[in-house]
């Protein structure tokens, strides 16, 4: 398989596709599994129209409303109506059996995993339950997330990392910590047209501590390509898939430093 390359393909076929023991890491920001039943049975298009539906009125109740009382408590519904239309596409979670495949490709298990809440406890039971894995959670905390109600504002986002015995950190002091907290990344997904973007800083501090030069990286969930620019910039070789053929021209178009709006950059974007 060629390398420093991203395939329109499904990740599913494509890893198989993988010879054994070929990848040092794995690095994927999975589909989140928001909803149980309900919305996530229906056909993405009769998703997307009813979400749309949502939409409509909220610029006009907010101009109308007359109570400050109720302008936040608007806002932010709106907001979340925004949000779950931007989500309607990945939203459905994946097949948990992309791990075998995954784990066979991998020289050693070394996986970072971004996922929602409800897919950390599957997640687990396969990757420390079944495969005995050394764990860390890692988590992006978000400066100026948006309010909700009645319920914790969503400031953060986590990432599983597995590792089997062996597999040595790298690193220093910072690129260690747990933690990174910046901002909620509005101006790269308005940049870069993807709405779960990651800070790039971020995942290439992960890279630095779970891999060398020359480790072969594999992101088979690649989005807008931050995996892809994070190892070009750190000299790892990588493979990149993604499905969506918007987002695969967008992350060809970054790794060659061309944003969205056909605006080319002389540093990694």
């Amino acid at each position: 398989m060629e390398l420093d390359k991203i395939y329109n393909a499904n990740a599913y076929e494509f890893v198989k596709t993988l010879p054994e023991n070929s990848v040092d890491c794995v690095y994927i920001d999975i589909p989140y599994l928001h909803t149980r039943g309900g919305g996530s049975k229906l056909p993405i298009g009769q998703r997307y129209a009813k979400r749309e539906l949502e939409l409509i009125g909220y610029d006009e109740k907010l101009i109308k409303n007359t109570d400050p009382s109720k302008y936040n408590a608007l806002r932010v519904d709106k907001y979340k109506a925004e949000q779950r239309l931007e989500l309607v596409s990945i939203e459905d979670g994946i097949d948990y059996s992309i791990f075998d495949d995954l784990c066979r490709v991998m020289k050693k298990i070394n996986i970072f995993i971004w996922c929602s809440k409800l897919q950390m406890l599957d997640i687990m039971n396969y990757f420390v339950g079944q495969k005995k894995c050394l764990f860390e959670l890692l988590v992006w905390g978000k400066e100026n997330a948006m309010p909700t109600n009645n319920s914790f504002i969503c400031d953060m986002e986590q990432c599983f990392y597995f590792r089997e015995p062996g597999i040595k950190l790298n690193g220093g002091y910072l690129e260690r910590a747990r933690w990174y907290i910046s901002p909620t990344n509005k101006v790269d997904k308005k940049r870069f047209k993807h709405p779960t973007i990651k800070p790039l800083s971020m995942v290439q501090n992960h890279l630095k501590v779970s891999t060398k030069e020359e480790d072969v990286v594999l992101d088979c969930f690649l989005g807008s390509g931050t995996t892809a620019v994070a190892c070009k910039n750190l000299n790892r070789p990588y493979i990149g898939v993604e499905l969506n053929p918007k987002f695969y021209k967008q992350a060809v178009d970054r790794v060659n430093q061309v944003d969205s709006n056909g605006q080319m950059s002389l540093f990694a974007i």
